[in-house]
Formats: structure tokens, C-alpha cells, sequence
């Protein structure tokens, strides 16, 4: 279904080339991305790239100038719970246009891709998470409040109190580490506590050993799983 949702290559004048993104393109992307946020996002990137087979690349639209990439940002494929009810949707993501190339309708012609492949899929609704001048430029408002988040005061290093490598000791007996296979039991049960309303990302127990592999961490206290958490280059967060 990825493949049969890619755009022809479009040429948008002054040698630049509109596609979608192909096998092989995915090195190029990390390092335009990470240049752009940091170095830290890629293994959140490259998990994304990596899904379904490899054919992740594919829900990404990238912008080329000869063999170099100047433009790039991704529709990831969410089932989104609004108020209790269930909707296919898209998140736009990964945003990136070299400097040199800002102001010349490169992101406008990506999200106009974007909002195409989400049709096409039968996706309810698409969402950027935050709506900086730029999108609202484009038309984009604000409408969900989305969760709440909090601060985590530094990043996984050492033991914690459960033995386990990778994990930072905070207080109280709370402690941080790298999910592993295992864990999506007691993130499963974690996340049928979310109450109804407002919004959140809806996951079954397949995809939480995705995360689990690939881009989770988990928060303990007194043994128990209280919280689970994702790296962002932009800020270290968690949601409950």
C-alpha cells in the first residue's frame, strides 16, 4: 500500500525534483535531518525509515537539487484517539529545507503531497505537533490540545536502582532505562489507564514491542512501570 500511494516525481523548475522517498535514500535523510535538529534524532529516524520492511522511506517526500537533498519531511500513519474516538490519521514530521533554499514553496509543496497520500489512505485528519508561523502561513490553526508533558532532568546513563545498564537514578526510587523486550506487558496495562478524553496515540501490543525495540524507554518506580518515554532531539519528554 506504500508504494501505491507515491506521486510521480515532480519538477519544480530551477533543477529542483520533487519525489517521494526510495530504498537507499535513507542515509541521506538522517543527515539532513540531524544536521537540522541533532545528531541525537536519528535513532528515532532510522526507526521510522526502517518500518514495514524498509518501506518506511516511502512515506517520506524529499526535494533534490542533482544528488543532493535540500528538502525533506514525513507523514507518519497513527491511530489517533480524539474524546474516545478512534480516527486514522497523519502526522507530518521531520521538516527540514537547507537555508539556502527557504522561501521558495518547498514545504508548501510537500504538505500539498502530504495531504494527498493522507486521502488517499483514508486518514480522518492530519496533525503537526506544534504549529509554529510558518504552518499557520499554510492555513494550518489550532484545534486538540494535546497531553501533557514532562520534563526528564537527564539523559539514561549507568545503573539504576534495578541493576539494569542504561538507566539514571532520579529520587524516591524512580529510575529510567531502555525498554526491552518484556516490557510491552506492563505498558499495555499502563496505557489502558489514559482516561477517554483528549488525545492520544493508540497502540496495541505489537506495536508497543515496536517501541520497545526501536525508540521507548521506560520509567520505574518500586519495580512497577509508572511511565514510558521517547527522545527528542529538540527535548528529552515524557507522556504519561
Amino acid at each position: 500500500m506504500l508504494g501505491a500511494m507515491a506521486a510521480a516525481p515532480a519538477d519544480l523548475g530551477d533543477g529542483l525534483v520533487l519525489r517521494t522517498g526510495r530504498p537507499g535514500d535513507e542515509d541521506a535523510i538522517v543527515e539532513h535531518v540531524a544536521a537540522a535538529f541533532s545528531p541525537t534524532a536519528e535513532q528515532r529516524l532510522r526507526a521510522r525509515l526502517d518500518e514495514d520492511g524498509g518501506r518506511g522511506v516511502t512515506r517520506w517526500c524529499t526535494v533534490w537539487d542533482g544528488a543532493r537533498l535540500v528538502s525533506s519531511s514525513g507523514l507518519l500513519a497513527h491511530r489517533l484517539a480524539v474524546d474516545g474516538t478512534v480516527l486514522a490519521a497523519g502526522q507530518i514530521e521531520w521538516v527540514v529545507t537547507d537555508p539556502g533554499y527557504q522561501r521558495r514553496g518547498l514545504v508548501r509543496r510537500q504538505l500539498a503531497e502530504h495531504h494527498r497520500r493522507a486521502r488517499a489512505e483514508g486518514m480522518a485528519l492530519t496533525v503537526v505537533d506544534g504549529i509554529p508561523y510558518l504552518y499557520r502561513k499554510l492555513g494550518w490553526g489550532y484545534a486538540l490540545d494535546w497531553p501533557a508533558v514532562h520534563a526528564v532532568p537527564a539523559a539514561p546513563r549507568g545503573r539504576g536502582d534495578d541493576g539494569r545498564a542504561g538507566a539514571t537514578t532520579w529520587h524516591d526510587g524512580v529510575a529510567v532505562r531502555p525498554a526491552v523486550a518484556g516490557d510491552e506487558t506492563a505498558l499495555v496495562a499502563l496505557d489502558d489507564l489514559r482516561p477517554d478524553r483528549g488525545v492520544h496515540v493508540v497502540r496495541d501490543r505489537a506495536r508497543w514491542s515496536w517501541c520497545c525495540r526501536k525508540t521507548c524507554w521506560s520509567i520505574r518506580r518500586r519495580k512497577r512501570e509508572s511511565a514510558r518515554c521517547r527522545w527528542s532531539a529538540r527535548a528529552r519528554r515524557t507522556s504519561r
